[in-house]
C-alpha cells in the first residue's frame, strides 16, 4: 500500500488531524510536520521516540532479533511456532479485511494472515522494520506510537498485539487499549504470556526484557474498561499464554 492510499487511515498522532503529502506528511489541522522515510511514514506524537533511545543492552538485543536467521533460530526454539499456528487459526477468518499488527516486530502476524487481507506493521523499532522489510513482504509499514495510533476512528477492521503487552507499563497499556477500541472496527485479538507461580515460567520472566508480566486477572481488568471479551483462550508454551477476542465498545 502506497504512503498516498494510506491516507484514507493514517491522521496526525498528536491532534488526530487529516493528513496531506508535502514533503513527507504535514497535518492540516496543527501543521505539525512528519518524515516519510524510504516510503515509511514516521508518525511519533510529541515526546515519543523509537526504540533507539532505549539503553545498549536492548539495542543489542533488537539487533540481533531483526536479524532474520537469528528470529527464525528463535521461531523455532523459542516457542514462536506453536504461538504463531494459534495466531493463524485466530485470524482465519479475516480475508479482505485490513490487520493492524501493534509492536509487529518483524512481522510474524503478516506470515499467518489468509490471503486477501490487507497488511498494516506499526512498531516503534527501525531495527525490526528493517527485518520485516527484508522479507519483502506487501502492506503499509508505519514508525509509531502504540499509546498514540495515527489512524483514523474505526478505520481497522482488525487490531492485533502478539507477545508485546508485557512490555507495556500499566499506564501505556491502557492508553494503548483505548487507541484499539478506537481504530478498531470490528475485532481486537490480544496475545500474550501470563505471570504464573510456576517455577519455569518464573525463571523464564527473570530473563526476559518485558517487565510487565500479567496475571489473568490483571489482563482481564484493563480488556474490560474498552472492550467487550468475546472469546479467551489459554495454552502453555513455557508460559501460559492467553489469547483474547474482543469487540470494542460504541465510541
Amino acid at each position: 500500500m502506497s504512503v498516498a492510499a494510506a491516507l484514507t487511515l493514517l491522521v496526525c498522532p498528536a491532534c488526530g488531524g487529516t493528513l496531506s503529502e508535502r514533503d513527507g506528511l504535514v497535518c492540516l489541522d496543527c501543521g505539525r510536520h512528519y518524515p516519510v522515510r524510504d516510503g515509511v511514514p514516521v508518525l511519533f506524537p510529541p515526546g515519543s521516540d523509537d526504540a533507539h533511545a532505549v539503553g545498549r543492552l536492548r539495542s543489542l538485543y533488537h539487533d540481533a532479533l531483526a536479524r532474520p536467521r537469528v528470529y527464525d533460530f528463535l521461531q523455532r526454539h523459542g516457542g514462536g511456532v506453536p504461538i504463531a499456528a494459534r495466531v493463524q487459526e485466530t485470524l482465519a477468518d479475516t480475508p479482505g479485511g485490513t490487520v493492524l499488527d501493534v509492536g509487529a516486530g518483524t512481522g510474524m502476524v503478516h506470515d499467518v494472515l489468509p490471503s486477501g487481507a490487507t497488511y498494516i506493521w506499526l512498531d516503534n523499532d527501525r531495527l525490526k522494520l528493517r527485518g520485516f522489510r527484508r522479507k519483502d513482504a506487501t502492506g503499509l509499514t508505519v514508525l509509531g506510537d502504540a499509546t498514540s495510533l495515527p489512524f483514523g476512528d474505526d478505520t481497522i477492521d482488525v487490531v492485533t498485539m502478539v507477545e508485546v503487552a508485557h512490555h507495556l507499563p500499566d499506564e501505556a497499556l491502557s492508553s494503548f487499549l483505548r487507541e484499539a477500541a478506537r481504530v478498531a472496527r470490528q475485532r481486537f485479538v490480544l496475545v500474550d504470556g501470563l505471570r504464573t507461580p510456576r517455577l519455569r515460567s518464573r525463571a523464564l520472566w527473570a530473563f526476559d526484557l518485558g517487565r510487565y508480566p500479567r496475571t489473568r486477572a490483571e489482563l482481564d481488568a484493563a480488556l474490560t474498561e474498552s472492550f467487550d471479551v468475546r472469546t479467551v483462550t489459554t495454552f502453555r508454551v513455557n508460559h501460559d499464554h492467553v489469547i483474547y477476542e474482543c469487540s470494542p465498545r460504541a465510541h
